[in-house]
C-alpha cells in the first residue's frame, strides 16, 4: 500500500513500547543572539506559517529522545531543551496559533505566548514552528513573532483556495463519478461553494487581527519600531495529493500542474492581501516516504508541482522550495511498519475473543512487543507517535524541517541584502503611528453669567477624507466634547479607584476631564465593521471614567460585536422615523463638502429625583439637521451618569455628573488618531515614510470650509419651554429659541503633528487653519509644493530627531513607496443582541424588519413601546413615572415632524442627506409612542 494512503493503527501498541523504552538523554546548549547590526534596531520580524496537519505538527514531546543518538540531530536536540532537560522557552520569539486546538480541523481557538514546545496539534506536540523559531532567535537580533494558521485535512483546491483562482470548477470526470455514486449534485455544489476559500479567509483574518493589536501577543512590542512581514512558509499538500477526482491525471507527468497554478495564486493573493508585495515565501515540499516515494507516481509529480512556482520569473529569488524528504528516517519507518502489522495481527485475534478485557489486551500487546522488538528497537520506536502521512509524528523528522524552513528564509534575506550598499533598500514595512494630532479651533470666552451651558451645536462638513475604505484607520472629523462642570472641586478624585481612567495619573488630582464625556460626531473609526469610503455619524459617551462607552441604543462605540450588558445600556431611542445602527449612520451619494448639523441639548424628559442614587433631570439629546431628516434622534438617560456614585459607594460623586451639572463645552477639533504608515530606505539609508492620501474639500482658492454656525445654548433655547410642555403646558415646536443662543467669534489654533512619536514638521508649509468671512472655520492651502491643494502631505523623511514633510517628487524610486498600497478594510463580524433579558421582556410589539444600507450592511430592527425599550429595563421606575414619560414622547412624535428646522439653517452651503434606508415609517397602529430598535447589523448577503 502506498505510504501516502496508509493509516496508523499502532497507537495502543506504541504506548506499550514507550513503557518498555530506555530512559531519555537530556542535553543543553546556550541560546544567545548576535549583537545588533550597525544601523540600529530593526522592526519586529513577523513570520507566517500556514498549511494543514504537518504544519500543525503531530510530533509528541515524548519523541524528542529520538534525536539523541544520531550525530546529525543531537546538536539540534541540545537547542530544543534547557539545562533541566525540558523544552526550551524562547526569550525573544512569540507565537500565536489557530487551528491546532479543538478538533484541529475547523477550530478557530487561539493559543499564544512565548514560543516553546506545545504549539502542535494538540498541546503536547510540536510542528515546524518550534525549531523554526529557535533558529530565527539564534540568528536574528530583536523580537520575533510567528503567526501560525494550520488546519488538518484541508486542501488547496477548495479549503485554502485563493480568491484570484476563481470558483472551484467541476471536471466532467468528477461529475460523472458523482452521478455514478448517486450524489445530489445541487447539494454538493452548494457545499463546495460554501467551503471554497473558507480557510484562506480564516488565515488572512487571523493574521490581520494579530497585526492590528500586536501587543496582545507580544507585550513588549514597540509600535514606533513597527513590524516587517519577513516571510511566509507554506507546508501543505496531502489532501491535494490524494484528491484523484480533482487531479484526474495525477499518475501522469504534469497531472498536478493545476496545484502549481493554485500555489502561484496563493502567493500573489497573500502578498496582496497583506500589502507585502516582496515578502519571501518558502514552500515545504512533501517528503513523506522519503526519497524512494519521490521517485514514483503520484508523489513524483506532486513534488514537482510544488517546486514549479519557484521557476516563474515573477517569483525568482524570493519564492523558495525546501525539500523535506532528506529528513525522512527509513529505518524508523520500517520499524513503524512492523509495529502496524503486529497491531493488525493482534486486532484480528482480539476480534475472535469478544469477551477479552482491556487488561488482557494490554498484557498481550506488551508480550507481543517484547517478542517482536529488541530493547534498542523499542527505544527507537519511542521516536514515532503517529502515521507516515504525519511524518511518523517524529520530532527527529519535523524538528530539522522547521530549522530548514528558517535557514531558507535567512539565506534569502542575506542574498537580498548583498547587492545594495545599505540593508533594507526598497523593503517596505507597515507600521502604525503614521500621523497623530489635532486640527482645531477655539473661540472667545462665553459671556459670564449667560448660562450657555445647556447645549451646543454646529454644522460640520462631510467629505471622503480617504479614497478607499482603509484598515486600521481612525480620524474624527470636526466634533466637540461635553463634560460636567466640576470646577468647584480642586483636589478630590472624580475617578474612583479601579476605574480605567484612574490609572492615568497625569489627569490627577481630580480626573475631571476623564470623569464623564459626551463625544462622537463625524468620522472614520478603527472599530467600524462596515466601511464604505465615506465618514459616518455616531453618538458616543463615557459615563464611568472610560470603563466603557455608549455609542448607540444597544452597543458600545464599535468595541464589541455583542450588545452592552443590560446594566450598561445608556441611550434611549427617541425618533420613530430614524434607525440608529451600531456601526453609525452612513450618508447618501458621494458627499463632498455638504454640511451636517448636529446639536446636544440638555432636556428634562424626566424630573430630578432624590433617590438612590440622586439623579438630575438633564437628558442630553442629540438633534440632527440633514437634507432628509431633521429633529431629535436619541438621548442619554440621566441615570446613565448618576449611578457611578452608587456603584463605587462614593457619595462625593452624587450630583457631579452630566445629569445634574452644567456642561463644559469649548471649541472643536479633528482628532487624527490611528493612521497606518509605510517605511522604506533609499540607497543612502535614509528612511522615508508614506501615509494614506488624505484629502479635504478645498475649492479653487485652496480653501476648505469645515465648520460653521457654532452655537451655545442656555435653558431659554429649549429646556424651559420643554419642561413646561412636559408638565401640561402649551405644545411647543421644538425649534431652538434664538434668545437662548450665543454664537462666539471663532479663533484659530496652531496645529502640531507627530509621526512614530517624533515631531512632523513642514506641514504648516502646506496649509494653515483659518477663520473665513462669516465666522467659518477651515483650512487654507498655500503654494509650497508639498502636494495638490486640499491634500495633506503624504510623504516624509527622517532628519535627525524629526520627520520632515516632503513632496512626492522628492521620494526616491528605489524605496518602493510610490507604488506601495495600504490594506483595505473588509466587512466585519455581525453586531448581535441577546434574545433574553432587557431585549425580550416585555420585548418588541412588531418585527423584525430588515433594511440594506449603503455601507454594505443589513440592519434588523423591531418596534418597541418607548418605555419598554431595552435601555430602560434596568431601572425600577414606578408606573406613574413611566406613564408620564410615555405620554410626553407620544406628544413629541405627534407634533414634531422630520422636515422642520429645529436648529437654525446653515449660513452657507448645502445639507448632506442620510442614507435613505435609515428612514422608516411606523407600522399602522404604532404611529406614536413606539420606536425602532436595531437588534442586529451584519454584512449584506451576496445575491
Amino acid at each position: 500500500m502506498d505510504l501516502a494512503h496508509r493509516l496508523s493503527r499502532a497507537a495502543m501498541l506504541g504506548a506499550a513500547l514507550v513503557a518498555l523504552a530506555a530512559p531519555a538523554i537530556a542535553a543543553d546548549a546556550p541560546n544567545s543572539a548576535p549583537p545588533s547590526p550597525a544601523g540600529g534596531i530593526r522592526p519586529l520580524r513577523v513570520f507566517i506559517l500556514a498549511g494543514q496537519s504537518n504544519m500543525q505538527g503531530h510530533a509528541r514531546v515524548s519523541t524528542f529522545d529520538g534525536l539523541a543518538d544520531d550525530p546529525k540531530t543531537a546538536p539540534l536536540l541540545a537547542e530544543m531543551r534547557d539545562g533541566d532537560g525540558r523544552p526550551r522557552v524562547c526569550d525573544r520569539a512569540w507565537i500565536t496559533s489557530v487551528g491546532c486546538l479543538g478538533d484541529a480541523y475547523s477550530d478557530l481557538t487561539e493559543a499564544k505566548g512565548k514560543l516553546t514546545a506545545g504549539f502542535g496539534a494538540p498541546e503536547d506536540k510540536i510542528g515546524p514552528e518550534f525549531t523554526f523559531g529557535l533558529t530565527m532567535e539564534k540568528a536574528l537580533d530583536g523580537p520575533i513573532l510567528i503567526i501560525k494558521t494550520a488546519w488538518g485535512g484541508r486542501s488547496l483546491h477548495t479549503d485554502f483556495r485563493p480568491p484570484s483562482a476563481g470558483p472551484y470548477e467541476w471536471s466532467p470526470h468528477e461529475l460523472a463519478r458523482c452521478k455514478e455514486r448517486g450524489d445530489d449534485l445541487d447539494k454538493l455544489e452548494a457545499e463546495k461553494v460554501a467551503a471554497t476559500g473558507a480557510f484562506y479567509r480564516h488565515m488572512i483574518d487571523h493574521i490581520r487581527m494579530v497585526l492590528k493589536d500586536i501587543k496582545r501577543v507580544v507585550p513588549d512590542y514597540d509600535p514606533s519600531r513597527g513590524y516587517e512581514l519577513a516571510g511566509f512558509v507554506w507546508f501543505q499538500g496531502f489532501n491535494d495529493l490524494v484528491s484523484d477526482w480533482t487531479y484526474e491525471e495525477h499518475m501522469e507527468p504534469g497531472g498536478y500542474d493545476p496545484y502549481a497554478e493554485l500555489l502561484g495564486h496563493l502567493i500573489r493573493d497573500v502578498r496582496k492581501d497583506l500589502a507585502a508585495p516582496r515578502m519571501p515565501v518558502v514552500i515545504g515540499v512533501m517528503g513523506i516516504g522519503g526519497e524512494k516515494e519521490g521517485k514514483k507516481a503520484p508523489q513524483l509529480h506532486f513534488r514537482r508541482a510544488q517546486v514549479k512556482p519557484t521557476t516563474l520569473p515573477e517569483f525568482r529569488g524570493n519564492v523558495l522550495a525546501v525539500e523535506t524528504s532528506p529528513f525522512w528516517d527509513d529505518d524508523l519507518e520500517a520499524l513503524h511498519g512492523r509495529l502496524e502489522r503486529l497491531d493488525e495481527t493482534l486486532e484480528r485475534e482480539f476480534r475472535k475473543a469478544p469477551g477479552i478485557t482491556e487488561a488482557a489486551r494490554e498484557a498481550a500487546r506488551r508480550k507481543a512487543a517484547e517478542g517482536e522488538f529488541n530493547p534498542d528497537e523499542r527505544k527507537r520506536l519511542k521516536g514515532a507517535s503517529n502515521g507516515g502521512y504525519h511524518y511518523l509524528g517524529a520530532a527527529k523528522i519535523l524538528a530539522p524541517i522547521g530549522r530548514a524552513f528558517a535557514e531558507a528564509l535567512l539565506e534569502a534575506e542575506r542574498k537580498a541584502d548583498r547587492p545594495g550598499p545599505k540593508p533594507g533598500v526598497g523593503k517596505v514595512t507597515l507600521h502604525s503611528e503614521g500621523l497623530h494630532g489635532y486640527i482645531s479651533f477655539q473661540h472667545e470666552p462665553l459671556p459670564a453669567g449667560g448660562g450657555y451651558t445647556a447645549g451646543m451645536g454646529f454644522y460640520a462638513a462631510v467629505w471622503p477624507l480617504v479614497d478607499r475604505p482603509l484598515a486600521d484607520f481612525q480620524v474624527g472629523l470636526p466634533s466637540a466634547w461635553i463634560q460636567p462642570n466640576n470646577s468647584d472641586n480642586k483636589d478630590r478624585p472624580l475617578a474612583p479607584e479601579g476605574t480605567r481612567a484612574r490609572a492615568w495619573k497625569e489627569r490627577g488630582p481630580t480626573w475631571e476631564t476623564v470623569f464623564q464625556t459626551v463625544e462622537g460626531g463625524l468620522g472614520y473609526w478603527a472599530g467600524n465593521h462596515f466601511r464604505y469610503g465615506f465618514p459616518k455619524f455616531s453618538m458616543n459617551a463615557t459615563p464611568q471614567c472610560y470603563d466603557y462607552e455608549v455609542g448607540s441604543p444597544g452597543w458600545s462605540f464599535f468595541y464589541s460585536d455583542e450588545a452592552l450588558p443590560d446594566d450598561r445600556l445608556g441611550i434611549a431611542q427617541l425618533s420613530n422615523r430614524l434607525l440608529i445602527p451600531p456601526d453609525a449612520l452612513p450618508f447618501r451619494g458621494r458627499p463632498d463638502g455638504e454640511f451636517l448639523g448636529y446639536s446636544w441639548m440638555a432636556l428634562p424628559f424626566t424630573e430630578a429625583a432624590q433617590g438612590d442614587p440622586p439623579t438630575g433631570d438633564q437628558s442630553w439629546t442629540c438633534f440632527l439637521n440633514a437634507g432628509n431628516f431633521k429633529g431629535p434622534i436619541a438621548y442619554y438617560i440621566p441615570e446613565t451618569w448618576s449611578k457611578v456614585g452608587k456603584l463605587f459607594k462614593d457619595p462625593f460623586l452624587d450630583g457631579r455628573g452630566l445629569d445634574a451639572r452644567p456642561g463644559v463645552m469649548g471649541g472643536g477639533a479633528m482628532e487624527i488618531n490611528t493612521v497606518p504608515r509605510l517605511d522604506s530606505r533609499d540607497d543612502r539609508g535614509v528612511v522615508y515614510s508614506k501615509i494614506p492620501r488624505l484629502r479635504f474639500p478645498a475649492d479653487d482658492r485652496g480653501r476648505a470650509d469645515l465648520v460653521q454656525d457654532v452655537s451655545y445654548y442656555s435653558r431659554a433655547a429649549l429646556y424651559d419651554a420643554f419642561k413646561a410642555w412636559r408638565d401640561g403646558g402649551d405644545a411647543i415646536s421644538g425649534r431652538f429659541d434664538e434668545k437662548g443662543a450665543w454664537r462666539p467669534k471663532l479663533t484659530t489654533r496652531r496645529t502640531r503633528y507627530d509621526q512614530a512619536g517624533k515631531p512632523l514638521v513642514g506641514v504648516e508649509d502646506a496649509f494653515e487653519t483659518r477663520v473665513f468671512e462669516g465666522n467659518v472655520w477651515g483650512l487654507e492651502w498655500s503654494k509650497a509644493g508639498l502636494g495638490p491643494k486640499g491634500q495633506f502631505p503624504q510623504y516624509s523623511k527622517v532628519v535627525g530627531d524629526e520627520r520632515v514633510a516632503v513632496p512626492e517628487a522628492a521620494v526616491p524610486a528605489e524605496t518602493g513607496l510610490l507604488d506601495a498600497e495600504f490594506r483595505l478594510a473588509e466587512a466585519g463580524t455581525p453586531y448581535t443582541s441577546p434574545s433574553a433579558g432587557a431585549w425580550a421582556s416585555p420585548g418588541p410589539r412588531d418585527g423584525p424588519y430588515t433594511v440594506e444600507l449603503l455601507d454594505g450592511s443589513e440592519v434588523t430592527y423591531s418596534w418597541y413601546r418607548f418605555v419598554d425599550q431595552p435601555s430602560f429595563r434596568q431601572y425600577r421606575w414606578d408606573d406613574a413615572k413611566k406613564a408620564k414619560l410615555q405620554a410626553l414622547v407620544e406628544k413629541l412624535h405627534a407634533s414634531w415632524p422630520i422636515d422642520r428646522d429645529y436648529m437654525a439653517p446653515p449660513t452657507r452651503g448645502k445639507l448632506v442627506s442620510l442614507d435613505p434606508a435609515l428612514l422608516v415609517t411606523p407600522p399602522k397602529g404604532l404611529e406614536v409612542g413606539y420606536v425602532p430598535i436595531v437588534t442586529k447589523q451584519a454584512a449584506r448577503k451576496t445575491r
